[in-house]
């Protein structure tokens, strides 16, 4: 039970020192202004699951971007274009997961904002 415990503290630690990264910081400033925009739009239950569940494959793949990025600079620090191959394709998967939220956020946020000036 210790060592659960122990690997749950340092996957803790892993986010909170990931978290000084810039763009982990951009996704999760728009994360909290999605949760602030869900609750006052008061959207479904289901929507909540939908803005949840995006969000988080959103957030954890910007974390194993940074991994691979990390390690690829650990690898070497100059210039290599397989290593620059690597690091685009990690960030084009973060790129298309992030497209794809936006798109589910707009389809579900834009009919509630609309009915809310129409009032």
């Amino acid at each position: 039970m210790q060592k659960l415990f122990l690997s749950i503290w340092k996957a803790i630690i892993g986010i909170i020192r990931a978290g000084s990264q810039t763009n982990i910081r951009l996704l999760l400033g728009s994360f909290v202004i999605t949760l602030v925009l869900a609750y006052f739009l008061e959207v479904s239950r289901t929507e909540w699951l939908i803005i949840m569940g995006i969000s988080g494959w959103v957030l954890s793949l910007e974390l194993i971007n940074t991994c691979i990025e990390l390690l690829c600079d650990k690898i070497t620090k100059s210039y290599d274009k397989e290593i620059g191959l690597i690091k685009d394709i990690a960030a084009g998967a973060v790129f298309l997961a992030t497209l794809f939220a936006l798109v589910i956020g707009l389809v579900i946020f834009i009919p509630k904002i609309i009915t809310l000036i129409a009032l």
